[in-house]
């Protein structure tokens, strides 16, 4: 099963989502049935940069903002399916993403970071190529392989890894089902992957849900 989702109708009202076949997850979750289902999701909305922390300036401490918290609680209610691993990226919006999840789904949910490679070596060419060509720009090419991989992973590489520690965590854990909660350009990337569609404009707690035993097909190609 293969279906990307939405996480809301303010974001399928947004531009390009109709066209790109992105759907309510209403629609989606309560297609999902049994076992063995893995389900990606961008965090929920982040409050602004001046949520962070006195004096602090890493992007990856913006927390949620109190609708992101409650559009999480939202989502939990309309699972399905029990959910006993969720995997994130280690930043804090998707941890507290996550913490949502399992608070309004299941307490006993384990929560594990998971995150997504890009660099070989220094952030720096990484973050020069962000300021030169725009983010959106920058991972577009970055599928395409039109990128100088200076200290940067091959997009194709880094999706490996990932979903190859994703399978592997998920093989240890032995869930029923699992959420994997990550950020735009990843769940960009994944699309692109599985679906041939690099949707670009992925919104809040937006994603689709795969086959556990897919991804795994997919690692193999």
């Amino acid at each position: 099963m293969m279906v990307l989702v939405n996480a809301s109708a303010r974001n399928q009202r947004q531009p390009g989502y109709l066209k790109c076949g992105v759907l309510n997850p209403s629609e989606v979750l309560q297609g999902l049935e049994g076992y063995g289902n893995v389900v990606f999701i961008r965090h929920a909305e982040k409050a602004s940069n001046d949520s962070l922390p006195p004096g602090g300036t890493d992007r990856s401490d913006v927390a949620i903002s109190s609708s992101g918290m409650k559009d999480c609680q939202e989502w939990a209610r309309l699972l399905p399916v029990r959910v006993d691993l969720i995997l994130t990226s280690p930043t804090l919006r998707t941890i507290q993403t996550s913490q949502q999840i399992r608070a309004i789904h299941n307490r006993d949910c384990t929560i594990v970071e998971v995150p997504f490679p890009k660099f070989s070596g220094s952030h720096g060419r990484w973050n020069q190529l962000k300021l030169q060509l725009g983010w959106r720009e920058l991972i577009r090419r970055w599928i395409l392989n039109e990128i100088p991989l200076d200290g940067i992973l091959p997009c194709r590489e880094a999706t490996q890894r990932f979903l190859t520690t994703v399978t592997r965590t998920i093989s240890e854990r032995k869930p029923s089902n699992t959420i994997v909660v990550t950020h735009d350009h990843v769940i960009t990337i994944l699309s692109s992957l599985f679906f041939g569609v690099p949707d670009p404009d992925v919104g809040y707690l937006c994603g689709f849900a795969i086959g556990y035993s897919d991804i795994l097909k997919k690692i193999g190609e």
